[in-house]
């Protein structure tokens, strides 16, 4: 039977950042509570966040000019009781009081500490919250955590047009002072890093978070890119006991070496590792195609078991010149192939040692699972993306050729479906 002439496999090293999440540093970050949790699930459905004291309107607060005198008099004038101190205020109206302070203190809560409360929130909540921020929002008992997107300025809704069906029975707010929100990930408190505890335990109805930006955008996203600059690609240590120190050592010295014999650096990629187990491993580089080359490497040998044949990088791709795959299947050969000296275009001339780097990626030795580390999910699944087209590419041809079908192998056996 004549020799099947595969087709080169090829990874498009923009495709596969254009399907990462795109992440500003310029956004804020606000930590907003759904009234104790209680609106979590309403928050959820309805993609939006919301604040409460209905009588107060949206126009009333945006004539303050952001002035806290004029908007305590506004409040003053809906809540006379509360400026006189009669303790007739009504019931609902000091639970929404109780929840705009740091809820506690027996109930005792004077009322000028009440109205200055309400008055920041809602100054807050109106001014400072933007199109583009993001927002933390944690489920009754702070279990649970909804990230989003803010896409709309503050806008009045009438909440009784609120779905209320037997399909939707949950707790709804009722709030009419509404931001849409587009939910893009959650997270637990377990698998949060501990350094978030002090947000989480933080009772103010909305706080700004900046502070833990790094840590929320890792417990959501696991590979990124952040100011169309930085790649952040986060690695799991996935053994529930002490891993050996000697293979993920190993790993993280090839991933910072690879990544250095294509930029000619060694200080550009920074590695954050938690000494927990299982915990994370993030990595973090300026140079995104760099990056990307690093990953494209690690994955298509200690993932999709590709070890054979020669690999450039032209044009902002990544091209594994050889029968790999199948040949590999017949003929067993791995690390045989002359490589090619590398080509590179003019606009990305630190690019110019990937048949270097291919070489170091196959000093793995083994599949990534084996190590005990599992690769960025989302980055994975990009990448899975290419190889599954490509592999439905060759089956068709193989089929026309009357070729065995090269996806039902053992190749396929080390990869795994890492969808988030």
């Amino acid at each position: 039977m004549d020799s099947f002439n595969e087709t080169p496999l090829t990874i498009d090293l923009k495709e596969f950042l254009d399907d990462l999440p795109h992440l500003s540093s310029a956004a804020t970050y606000w930590l907003v509570r759904a009234n104790k949790g209680d609106f979590y699930t309403d928050f959820a459905i309805n993609s939006y966040i919301g604040i409460g004291w209905n009588e107060v309107t949206l126009d009333e607060i945006k004539s303050t000019n952001g002035s806290v005198d004029v908007m305590k008099n506004i409040i003053a004038q809906h809540h006379p009781n509360l400026i006189s101190g009669d303790k007739s205020t009504d019931k609902d109206l000091e639970d929404e009081l109780l929840q705009a302070t740091e809820e506690g203190d027996e109930g005792n809560i004077k009322s000028s500490v009440a109205i200055s409360s309400m008055t920041s929130q809602l100054l807050r909540f109106t001014n400072q919250l933007h199109i583009g921020d993001i927002v933390i929002v944690p489920n009754k008992g702070s279990n649970l955590f909804l990230v989003g997107r803010i896409t709309s300025e503050p806008h009045e809704v009438d909440p009784t047009s609120d779905n209320d069906n037997e399909l939707t029975r949950y707790l709804k707010s009722g709030y009419k002072k509404r931001l849409d929100v587009d939910w893009i990930g959650r997270f637990s408190r377990d698998n949060a890093d501990s350094s978030l505890y002090k947000m989480i335990f933080s009772q103010h109805t909305i706080s700004i978070v900046n502070d833990y930006a790094a840590v929320i955008n890792r417990a959501v996203f696991d590979a990124y890119v952040l100011d169309e600059s930085e790649l952040h690609l986060t690695y799991h240590v996935t053994a529930d006991t002490d891993i050996n120190a000697g293979p993920l050592g190993q790993f993280l010295y090839l991933l910072s070496d690879i990544n250095g014999t294509l930029t000619g650096s060694d200080s550009d990629l920074k590695i954050k590792i938690n000494v927990q187990s299982p915990g994370p491993a993030e990595s973090t580089t300026h140079k995104l195609l760099a990056g990307a080359v690093t990953f494209a490497l690690i994955f298509c040998v200690g993932v999709v078991g590709y070890a054979g044949g020669e690999v450039t990088y032209e044009n902002g791709k990544l091209t594994f010149k050889s029968s790999g795959f199948a040949e590999q299947i017949r003929e067993n050969k791995d690390q045989d192939a002359k490589l090619e000296k590398a080509r590179v275009d003019d606009d990305t001339k630190t690019l110019n040692n990937e048949t270097k780097a291919y070489n170091l990626a196959k000093e793995t030795g083994v599949p990534i699972s084996e190590l005990g580390i599992e690769l960025p999910a989302r980055a994975t699944k990009a990448l899975q993306k290419q190889v599954d087209e490509y592999r439905a590419e060759q089956k068709k041809e193989a089929s026309k050729k009357d070729e065995p079908d090269i996806n039902n192998s053992d190749v396929d056996s080390d990869t795994t479906d890492h969808d988030n």
